[in-house]
């Protein structure tokens, strides 16, 4: 028997060459007509990829015809290739005669004659009972088969293993039964009355057929190559073939390792051992998920580090400032497991702590599982701090575990300053709390200061949570009273790491506004329990965030607690949402994210096109007092938009906001692309009469660069650029919803110089008249009593406002005559 080894095409080894798309033919050349006399029986496809096809009339073919397509161009392309690769076979036998048959038997194996050869009487050939033996005839020149000729296989031999590849012309006389794949570089002719088993392929010539016979029983072009299967696994090595069945060969190429029967496509993948098992190119990373455990034992992991997918025990005492990632995580014996700050947990599965152990999470770390039916075991401790607080401030917060008693969270909190939110009664409310009650999931809680805080100096004040982390779906009832409008729902983080707000209201849009509501404590109530000026409520949606009005100047906590609500709720955190619905307000594993940041300290940056401007209201002695947002953003709408516009919320005395259907609202998302035409209407609520400031505190996309941004005051008739310098207006008492705009271009026309008692507003503070003219620079003032007595002047004013200090009017009536610097003149009347 001869063995050879075979050639690698493509990514697979061969014994013998593919033929690629040639071997869909029965009759194929590449150059050259394919012609046929007389009725032939022909069994397969004919083709040629330049010529014609003619004479097959009266035949009977089992196929179809192509003529020059894409067909005929890839056979042409792939019987070339394997042309030349059939040449280039090293040959077993070179002695042979050019002259085979009269009776002769040959073994499978390459045969070569390095001229024409030619073929007579009977040729046969003897596969011996190997299934596999292959016989290759090469001819450097021409080959004939006389008359009568016949081509026999015995002993197992197979049509689809004999090749006949001819440097010249082929042509069998008739009368010829022939088998085997033929493929010429010349012309191949059939004479009348021939048989065959065949298929006739042509690089180079025409092909003729007469009366013929022809069939391809048993032929594919196709050979089994056997792998060595060094490791008896039943998988083979790709590299070590042969074409023949051999003791320790098999049918598979796949074993990526021959030496270790362990190691092979369907081995289990073993993690840690930094060894592709299972043959697919992926060491360890592609392991059964929770297969394999990782143990740490106070110093070092063993047998390998955590990973996603894999389950994690901690022995011993755990302190790593790097993110942990695991399958599940096990904490057992003593261990003491401390997080530190900035430091991530992100377990797919269970937590499980063992009751000796202590697993401590501090401020700004995070718990993150995905799994939503993974059910945790055993305590944890969760560490957050507040903002600066002093000992009358209030914190909303929601517990990341379950089984942490309310009293004992704060126990230095008076008892009675713990809250829950009553929605139907729109009010705080302790009657329901005693010391047996406990944080309950999402819900979210108003507790007070403890007592030993300071009322002086804001300082965090750090809460601790004790208890079984929560996971998965947990749903929170909503309460909604929408005849009273009392539809307020104070609800909060319920796990132990933080939330995608964007998410979490996309998710609950069909039961509340799209807008959060934060308690930022910066507004502390005064010895009678009276809050001043401005909002405690930081507000968020999808345009997004404004902050609580700041602490005013002189207050302890003055320049801390203000900033912008991000796209985060983080740990403890408890808020306020507004039902739009009956039903749950839901929080799931999908909503947690890894964050560190301190509560509302920074804006979040989005690849999404925004442009937006906040504005503050400020007293007459420079304090804020409220914050809007005005936004142009992708998908919002110049109408209500429950993802992008937030109502104002939780406002005391004087508030500034924009406008929609009459509503007023802290947060307005506006239609993309930008127009410089917009206007948007602006509310004022003046709840004590004086002097105010509409200033902008802060820019982004296009109104960084050269865009303008005017309040309009339609009272006055002025556009006041706010980018240069805040606008400073004064009010009588009473809620504005016409008075001011935001426009984007400045008014043509010029302010009315009609010098009327519209044009004056006169309001008494701290005992002293303030009077404003609209724009209108007043020259004198001169006041009179009822009897019509001078008895106070003001001269040389030459300005829009005046304060008329040291007038005594003895609580009488008086009249104020205000003469302009164009000597027009207006007489009020007003009362002390």
């Amino acid at each position: 028997m001869s063995l050879f080894f075979g050639i690698l095409t493509s990514s697979s080894a061969q014994c013998l060459p593919s033929l690629g798309a040639a071997s869909g033919f029965s009759i194929f050349t590449n150059a050259g007509a394919v012609t046929n006399v007389t009725s032939s029986t022909i069994t397969g496809n004919i083709g040629t990829n330049a010529g014609i096809i003619s004479g097959f009339e009266t035949s009977s073919i089992n196929g179809q015809f192509y003529n020059a397509n894409a067909v005929t161009q890839n056979a042409s392309i792939d019987l070339a290739a394997a042309y030349n690769v059939y040449q280039n076979l090293t040959p077993n036998f070179t002695a042979h005669t050019p002259a085979y048959g009269s009776g002769e038997t040959l073994t499978s194996g390459v045969y070569y004659i390095g001229a024409a050869g030619s073929i007579a009487g009977a040729l046969t050939l003897d596969a011996q009972n190997n299934p596999n033996a292959k016989f290759i005839l090469k001819f450097d020149g021409a080959l004939t088969a006389a008359a009568g000729a016949s081509v026999v296989l015995v002993n197992g031999a197979l049509p689809n293993n004999v090749y006949w590849i001819v440097g010249g012309a082929f042509s069998l006389a008739a009368q010829t039964n022939f088998t085997g794949t033929v493929i010429s570089d010349g012309a191949i002719s059939v004479a009348v009355g021939c048989q065959l088993n065949s298929k006739l392929l042509s690089i180079s010539g025409a092909i003729s057929t007469y009366g013929t016979l022809l069939t391809n029983v048993g032929i594919d072009n196709s050979s089994n190559v056997y792998y060595a299967d060094a490791d008896i696994d039943g998988y083979g090595n790709p590299n070590i073939f042969s074409c023949y069945v051999l003791a320790g060969y098999v049918l598979n190429n796949t074993d990526c390792n021959d030496t270790d029967a362990a190691i092979h496509p369907n081995a289990l993948e073993i993690y840690g051992n930094e060894i592709d098992d299972d043959c697919n190119g992926i060491a360890d990373t592609d392991a059964v998920s929770c297969s394999f455990t990782t143990t740490w034992n106070g110093t070092s992991w063993s047998p390998f580090l955590p990973v996603a997918n894999q389950r994690v025990v901690i022995a011993g005492n755990y302190s790593q400032s790097s993110d942990l990632f695991s399958c599940s995580l096990e904490v057992i014996n003593d261990a003491v497991v401390n997080v530190p700050s900035g430091t991530n947990f992100f377990i797919n599965g269970v937590l499980s702590v063992a009751p000796t152990a202590t697993v401590l999470f501090n401020n700004n770390t995070n718990l993150i599982q995905t799994d939503q039916t993974a059910v945790n075991s055993g305590n944890i401790t969760v560490k957050r701090n507040t903002s600066p607080i002093i000992r009358l401030d209030h914190t909303l917060w929601s517990s990341p575990v379950i089984g942490q008693n309310l009293f004992n969270f704060s126990p230095e909190t008076l008892t009675y300053r713990f809250y829950t939110y009553d929605t139907a009664a729109n009010a705080y409310s302790n009657a329901s709390i005693n010391s047996s009650s406990e944080f309950t999931p999402a819900n979210g809680f108003a507790i007070r200061a403890p007592n030993n805080q300071s009322s002086t100096i804001p300082t965090e004040w750090t809460g601790t949570f004790m208890g079984v982390p929560n996971n998965g779906t947990i749903s929170f009832p909503l309460a909604s009273y929408v005849m009273n409008g009392s539809n307020y729902n104070l609800v909060g983080n319920p796990f132990p790491s933080a939330l995608n707000a964007n998410m979490f209201l996309q998710e609950n849009a069909n039961t509340i506004e799209g807008v959060i509501y934060y308690y930022q404590h910066t507004l502390t109530m005064n010895a009678a329990g009276i809050f001043p000026i401005g909002t405690n409520f930081a507000s968020w949606t999808a345009t997004g965030g404004t902050p609580a009005t700041s602490s005013p100047i002189g207050h302890p906590a003055y320049g801390l607690n203000t900033g912008n609500p991000n796209n985060i709720i983080q740990v403890g955190q408890g808020f306020f949402v507004k039902a739009i619905a009956s039903g749950n307000v839901t929080f799931t594993n999908s909503m947690r994210v890894a964050n560190q940041d301190n509560q509302f300290n920074k804006s979040v940056t989005t690849a999404e096109e925004k442009h937006r401007i906040w504005l503050n209201l400020t007293s007459d002695i420079g304090n804020d007092i409220n914050q809007i947002l005005v936004g142009y953003v992708e998908e919002a709408t110049q109408d209500v938009d429950s993802k992008f516009d937030g109502l104002s919320y939780g406002n005391i005395g004087s508030y500034l906001y924009s406008v929609i259907d009459g509503d007023s609202y802290v947060i307005q998302g506006r239609a993309l692309p930008f127009e410089t035409t917009d206007e948007v209407p602006l509310g004022f609520i003046c709840a004590a009469a004086g002097t105010y400031s509409i200033k902008l505190t802060d820019m982004d996309g296009l109104f960084l660069g050269s865009q303008e941004v005017f309040i309009r005051d339609n009272l006055t008739g002025t556009d006041t650029n706010i980018k240069i310098a805040p606008y400073t207006f004064t009010s009588n008492v009473g809620v504005f919803n016409n008075r001011f705009k935001i426009v984007y271009a400045q008014s043509l026309g010029l302010p009315s110089n009609t010098f009327t008692q519209n044009s004056i507003i006169v309001y008494k503070n701290l005992d002293e008249f303030h009077i404003s003219t609209k724009g209108i620079v007043m020259k004198d003032i001169l006041a009179y009593d009822i009897l019509g007595r001078i008895i106070y002047k003001l001269n040389y004013i030459k300005n829009t406002t005046a304060i008329l200090k040291g007038l005594e009017t003895n609580h009488q009536a008086v009249l104020l005559k205000i003469i302009s610097e164009d000597n027009q003149s207006v007489t009020v009347k007003v009362i002390n």
